[in-house]
């Protein structure tokens, strides 16, 4: 083995002992004698077994309102079990059952579990109050042993008692090899209900090895008969104990969880009545650990909880009030800091209440009843409740996100808003800041139903309601970036169990997506639960009212310019949801990957490209990009024949020269591009050249016989006299944006529909449609839109829904000015709209996401307006 498997191995053996170690524990000693098996527990070797003093109640893990002790002892023949059964309603014990492996689990009725050292097996025993015995090895009511049982029931009781001998259950015990084994009760004897207790706390079905006690063999120990351990309530309490056997050096401790010191103790040196007072204080944990310790061995573990129901957790209020002074000295308004400050001092002040207050019960030696303890103790619990509780907050979900955002205020929003035309996309965002937790919580994000509010709509209206099939939850997870760290950038959507976790201090981001296509204008609330996964000690659980608006607004399912991706990770044709994303999102040009080249007569096969054609053709425009004309200028006649066999491919495809274009040049406009453009043009006319460079005016017009789509880069519209020269040869002018990694805003990718508005274009693009990796080192170029999911299909990054919201912008904007074409003049109104529209065109230095949403809005409501 390396020295890192031994290292691992060591380690994962000592936290296997010390898991062991914190087991349950009872010690049995050897019998003097064997008792008799008459239902009757006056033999003396019971006085000294082995003994679990209290059973525990299977849900709530307190010790049982009426109780039960296990007793245990053994000889070289057998083992001998007894349980004495408490019981005010002994009229009412059912012990209907009389024969053998009948249904005794039906009856008032009391189980054994034992599973030797070293087996999986395990032997299960029942026995009711006539001593009726039903035995089996784990569910197999085959298996009997040659076990000797009795029952009886007496005043305020009932008894069984069973001696098992060695040989059914796999032969004597060795010595410091324990077994483990389990001791239950069922209860019937009241009208109606099933009481279920046992040592150790089963915690759900007995028929769990996982919660089985460690039971050790000894010859002999001290033992535990009886044990009080008070209310365990704050302030002092007194745990009383019945001990016999103990020896000299011998001792009952009582700790605050299994791993502390003790609080206090007693050192035994004879049998007796042992009485320790000990204090249950503000910093007391969910459970107290009795620990009974003889001839320097465990005789008897075991762990309580506290008599209070709400336990205070004072480490989680002090970490809370350290976060709220470290979050006052990293916000900058100064009314926030005010209130961090003040809710600081607060929990400062309950705190040192509390801990007055029982140091004042301990020294007192009186219990605080727990009336009193809630009373004195509500503004603490509150205090501990609210910082434990994550922040539940809302802004724009294209707005960057990092494990450290934190809200503006310390108070959760009750909801979410999302606005959207018919035929739309849009999100809303909900962030979870998990601020003072100590620990990772995990969460269950889940909607209810979606109600619409009102009605109003035309009977005649085909559309259908809201409903959850059109509402998506997702998260924008957090990945590493080089240019801008840690950020939330995928938007993945949640799985069936809509699991989220949220590490101590940091916040994690939900998206809502609502897709409108088909459903009726109007609003409609969907509450959105935010669910602990861990019930017991992690948040309460919290909802929000996600409210969707749906405007009598429908935009187009194509837009009027083009719209297009470089797809160089052939994303659109493998089947996995690409083309369906690009589609939803109005792409209308397509890149046509892998296109073959020429050999040296100039003939080729184009067969390859069918599939890409048959796909992409019948949605758009086909973009054939080859560049091998750029390396080598123009050949004869092996690039003329090239240019011929894909006009005559294309034909025989059913496509005409409007339905692709030739880019064979990149960012160019070199005299070798001229060259071969004017080539490509000698041999057919009516071959289309996208070109994306702006140059001079005067050599834009000498290019201009040759090319019939201009595409400058955005930044490059600027340069009046050369976009210009481009409309004046009446061709189309698009614009692009090269270049998109993480490190971009979503702001930049949004302004792109708003640009080619502004400067009234023919067409937008950006490259690249293809894969990001899932993370963002800077050595490696990282160009892409999306994520690869687990499938193969898209995960869009927000840069992506970014343009896919500038493109629905771009609608917006082509429906409002089609509005203000019928009215006689421009109001003021909108002369004001306009130019806050054209802003947004004109600057790229907008990286204000909320800005869009702004100016959006205005004009959704003045289109509602103008259309009455």
């Amino acid at each position: 083995m390396t020295w890192r498997a031994v290292l691992l191995f060591s380690i994962l053996c000592v936290n296997a002992a010390s898991a062991v170690d914190r087991l349950p524990t009872i010690s049995v000693p050897r019998s003097t004698g064997a008792p008799v098996i008459d239902g009757n527990l006056d033999d003396p070797v019971w006085k000294s077994a082995g003994c679990a003093p209290l059973f525990f109640d299977w849900k709530t893990a307190h010790p049982a309102e009426v109780n039960t002790r296990g007793l245990l002892t053994w000889d070289d023949d057998s083992l001998y079990v007894a349980f004495e059964c408490e019981e005010p309603l002994t009229d009412t014990i059912r012990a209907s059952q009389t024969e053998r492996d009948s249904m005794v689990y039906g009856d008032d009725c009391v189980q054994f579990f034992i599973q030797p050292h070293g087996h999986d097996e395990y032997f299960h025993i029942v026995l009711n109050a006539r001593g009726t015995i039903y035995d089996s090895i784990r569910a197999d009511g085959s298996w009997s042993a040659g076990i000797l049982a009795a029952g009886s029931i007496g005043q305020g009781q009932w008894v069984a008692e069973m001696a098992i001998p060695w040989p059914a259950i796999g032969g004597p015990p060795s010595p410091e090899k324990p077994w483990m084994g389990m001791l239950a009760r069922e209860r019937r004897a009241r009208e109606g209900n099933n009481f279920i207790t046992s040592w150790p706390f089963s915690g759900g079905p007995f028929h769990n090895t996982g919660r089985f006690g460690k039971i050790v063999f000894v010859d002999q120990t001290a033992t535990l008969h009886r044990l009080d351990v008070g209310e365990r309530l704050p302030g002092m309490n007194r745990l009383t104990a019945d001990v016999r056997g103990a020896a000299a050096g011998s001792s009952l401790s009582i700790q605050y969880g299994p791993d502390s010191a003790d609080i206090a103790s007693a050192a035994l040196n004879a049998a007796g009545v042992v009485t320790i007072d000990y204090p249950v204080t503000l910093g007391t944990p969910r459970n107290l650990a009795i620990h009974l310790l003889g001839n320097g061995q465990t005789v008897l573990r075991q762990e309580i909880p506290t008599g209070v129901q709400t336990v205070l957790d004072v480490e989680q209020v002090e970490a809370a009030i350290t976060l709220l002074s470290t979050l006052a000295a990293r916000i900058d308004d100064k009314e926030v800091r005010a209130t961090l400050t003040a809710r600081r001092r607060q929990g400062v002040e309950l705190v040192e209440l509390a801990r007055r207050e029982i140091q004042e019960a301990v020294g007192a030696k009186r219990t605080l009843p727990v009336v009193e303890w809630e009373e004195m103790t509500e503004g603490l619990a509150a205090f501990q409740r609210d910082t434990l509780q994550p922040i539940l907050w809302t802004r724009n979900p294209l707005i960057e996100t990092r494990p450290e955002s934190l809200p503006d205020v310390l108070e959760s929003t009750k909801t979410v808003e999302i606005v959207a035309a018919g035929s739309d996309r849009e999100s809303g965002a909900l962030l979870i800041s998990n601020l003072f937790g100590k620990r990772e919580f995990e969460f269950r994000i889940h909607l209810g139903d979606p109600e619409r509010q009102g009605d109003g709509h035309a009977p005649e209206d085909p559309r259908r309601d809201l409903s959850l099939g059109d509402i998506e939850l997702a998260e924008a997870v957090m990945i590493e970036t080089a240019g801008r760290g840690v950020i939330a950038e995928p938007v993945a959507p949640l799985d069936a169990a809509g699991r989220i976790k949220v590490p101590p201090g940091e916040t994690r981001e939900v998206w809502v997506t609502v897709d409108t296509t088909g459903v009726r204008p109007g609003r409609y609330h969907i509450p959105l639960h935010v669910d602990t996964v861990d019930f017991t000690d992690g948040p309460e659980p919290m909802q929000v009212d996600v409210r969707v608006r749906i405007l009598e607004i429908d935009l187009p399912t194509k837009l009027p310019i083009r719209v297009y991706n470089f797809d160089y990770g052939r994303g659109a044709l493998d089947g996995s949801g690409h083309l369906q994303e690009m589609l939803r999102s109005r792409v209308n040009v397509f890149f046509v990957p892998e296109v073959p080249l020429p050999d040296d007569e100039g003939n080729v096969d184009f067969s390859r490209l069918d599939h890409a054609v048959k796909r992409l053709s019948p949605h758009g425009v086909l973009f054939v990009e080859v560049w091998f004309m750029r390396d080598t200028g123009w050949q004869e006649p092996r690039f003329a024949r090239w240019v011929e066999h894909l006009v005559a491919y294309m034909k025989g495809q059913g496509l005409g020269y409007d339905d692709w274009l030739l880019q064979i040049f990149d960012e160019s406009m070199s005299d070798r591009f001229l060259e071969c453009a004017r080539n490509v043009k000698r041999v057919d006319p009516q071959v289309r050249i996208f070109q994306d460079h702006m140059d001079e005016p005067e050599r834009i017009r000498e290019f201009a016989p040759y090319i019939d789509v201009w595409c400058p880069v955005q930044h490059q519209l600027g340069q009046e006299e050369g976009l210009q020269a481009m409309r004046d040869t009446g061709r189309p002018v698009w614009t692009y944006e090269c270049g998109t990694t993480p490190g971009f805003t979503p702001a930049k990718h949004r302004f792109m529909a708003w640009r080619a508005w502004h400067f009234e274009l023919d067409g937008v693009t950006f490259w690249t449609y293809s894969a990001c990796s899932w993370n963002d080192p800077s050595r490696v170029p990282n160009y892409g839109l999306y994520y690869p999911s687990s499938s193969g299909g898209p995960i869009p990054s927000k840069r992506w829904v970014a343009w896919r919201e500038g493109l629905a912008d771009y609608l917006y904007l082509r429906a409002y000015t089609a509005e203000l074409d019928l009215l006689d003049g421009i109001p003021d109104l909108d002369r004001e709209i306009l130019r806050d529209a054209h802003a947004l065109g004109e600057s790229g230095e907008v990286n204000d996401i909320d800005r869009y949403d702004q100016v959006r809005r205005r004009l959704a409501e003045r289109i509602l307006e103008l259309r009455n």
